[in-house]
């Protein structure tokens, strides 16, 4: 029996073959090795989907789709949809993580345990603060922007 990862996740990925390595990367080479990285092409044109499947990485299953989704929430619950972690953390795929980011949730989603969702600050690439969002995963519930309460 396999035990879920502890974190899904999940870059939607739509025309980013210049951005999409670093973002890749920057999970692949997170401290915490506790997750699955779960990527979905949206429908790229521009070789996104090649530089993916360069990747011999086991933790990677990619994903796709023939139509792109408008703001890319299709995309993402897609990713919600085959995820198996326990908790689910999105990147942009022009975007990066620091090492420590997702050992840095894990610790904060130990402590606190009971939240439904859970808003983190991360760098963008483009060197502008962007938001980064988890999801604690919840058996059959599929979430899009914004999170409605239940």
């Amino acid at each position: 029996m396999t035990l879920s990862p502890f974190f899904s996740v999940i870059i939607p990925v739509h025309n980013k073959a210049p951005h999409v390595d670093r973002a890749i990367n920057s999970v692949l080479t997170q401290s915490c090795t506790d997750f699955e990285l779960v990527i979905i092409d949206d429908a790229s044109t521009d070789g996104s989907a090649d530089k993916i499947t360069a990747y011999s990485e086991e933790r990677i299953k990619l994903h796709k789709r023939s139509d792109p989704g408008p703001g890319g929430y299709a995309a993402r619950n897609l990713g919600i949809e085959n995820a198996n972690g326990q908790w689910v953390a999105f990147l942009d795929a022009d975007d990066m993580w620091f090492p420590d980011h997702l050992k840095n949730l894990q610790i904060l989603t130990n402590k606190y345990p009971k939240p439904k969702c859970s808003v983190q600050r991360g760098l963008r690439a483009t060197g502008m603060i962007g938001h980064q969002i988890l999801f604690q995963g919840i058996e059959n519930q599929i979430f899009c922007f914004p999170q409605r309460n239940t």
